[in-house]
Order: structure tokens, then sequence, then C-alpha cells
């Protein structure tokens, strides 16, 4: 009876130390590692990871979604510019991008929160009284790569059109 018991317990000590393990390194994994390294802050105490600022080479794949545009909205490939200032930031669209007007490729007041950089604008498209209105959602994924999507849109009376927008940025 002593081998049973003993032999039992070391079975239940054994498994025990293996569910330690298991839901030890689930912790792990789940927290994002040791809990060392970069916390995501930058030295200067904001909350952003990288700085963006430069220009960048900008690859624009979009898609319709609903509307009387164009079926298949041209990709554009470019030059882009971000302005970082602490936890705000700029972006325009220069050569190799086409914005109807011109002030649709520049987009001010962005904000930034850890890697994830937010940014709109809206503005009067035409001289008929159309209107426009883009959003870009972008991810840092180092300071050499961005990539995210965005929504844009054109209205006029009752003329709608809505599409997507793909970007990725490198360096």
């Amino acid at each position: 009876m002593k081998i049973f018991r003993n032999g039992l317990n070391k079975k239940w000590r054994l498994l025990g130390l293996a569910l330690t393990l298991i839901f030890g390194l689930i912790a792990v994994v789940a927290s994002g590692g040791d809990g060392g390294g970069d916390d995501g802050n930058s030295d200067n105490g904001s909350n952003t990871q990288y700085n963006l600022t430069g220009d960048w080479a900008g690859t624009m794949e979009s898609k319709l979604v609903s509307g009387a545009c164009p079926s298949n909205p041209p990709d554009q490939q470019g030059t882009v510019t971000i302005s970082q200032s602490g936890e705000t930031f700029t972006l325009t669209f220069g050569n190799g991008f086409s914005c109807s007007p011109a002030s649709a490729c520049v987009f001010t007041d962005g904000v930034i929160s850890n890697a994830t950089y937010t940014i709109s604008n809206t503005g009067v498209a035409d001289d008929e009284g159309g209107k426009y209105a883009n959003t870009l959602a972008l991810t840092a994924l180092s300071t050499n790569l961005v990539k995210g999507t965005g929504t844009s849109s054109y209205i006029n009376g009752g003329f709608e059109c809505h599409w997507t927008t793909t970007l990725t940025l490198t360096r």
C-alpha cells in the first residue's frame, strides 16, 4: 500500500508542477514577455512609440465599397511626408499621389496613441458643392514601416460614393 500511496503522491506532484508551469507560461505570454524593455513610452514622457517625421515611400490601394464612383479606383504610389510633434502629427500625400482638390492630400491635427496614428480631413470637393471626407488609421510597426487602413467618401446631394484604402509606408 505504501508504494501505491507514494506513486500516487508523486503523480499529483508532477501534475501540479506541470500545471504551474503551463499557467506561468500563459501569464508570461499574455503580459507580453518578461515585463522588461520598451513600454511604448518615449523618453519625453509622451505615449508615442516612434517619431515618424520625414519622407516616406507610400503605396495606396483603394476599393470601391458603394455608390456611383468609378468601380476600380487606381492604386497610387508616391511620397508621403509626416511631421510629428509630441502626440500630434500632420500627413501630406506628395508626388505620385493625385488628390482633387489638392487640399484633400493634406491631413492635419492627427492624434497619436502609442503606435496608432489616427487622422482625417474634410472639405469642399468641387464647385458643385460636393464634399469629401477621409480618415486614416495607421499603425507604426517600426521606425521604417507603417501600415493602415482608411475610409473615404464623396457626397453631393443624392450622389454618394464610399471606398476603403490600405496604405503602406516604408523608408
